[in-house]
């Protein structure tokens, strides 16, 4: 499971440096939530939420304690409560690679 989370973190990552405004994701604060941080660069005629754009549909249910190996996908869009993306989960799991994830977003 972790490399399957791993895999979608990194399409995350990929598709964030795509579509997310570079003046936000330089002042990215990782400890609060990316997607009300950083707006769409809005290539289309309407702006398309970043939450939709890049993971769409994908989403993991977040519990207190909860492991790599208990995560279950949801074919539910994120609410920041309790249902949120890869890139939101690893950093609630490995809160160490923070400053990984933020040079990995503003390469």
């Amino acid at each position: 499971m972790i490399e399957k989370l791993k895999k979608e973190v990194d399409l995350e990552v990929q598709w964030l440096r795509y579509y997310g405004l570079r003046e936000d994701r330089k002042k990215l604060d990782l400890t609060k939530s990316i997607y009300e941080q950083v707006r769409s660069i809005g290539y289309t005629k309407r702006v398309i939420p970043l939450d939709l754009r890049c993971i769409g549909f994908l989403s993991y249910k977040w519990e207190d304690g909860i492991t790599v190996e208990n995560l279950e996908p949801l074919n539910e869009r994120r609410n920041g409560i309790d249902k949120f993306t890869p890139l939101e989960i690893w950093v609630k799991l490995y809160p160490n690679e923070i400053e990984t994830i933020y040079k990995l977003l503003n390469e």
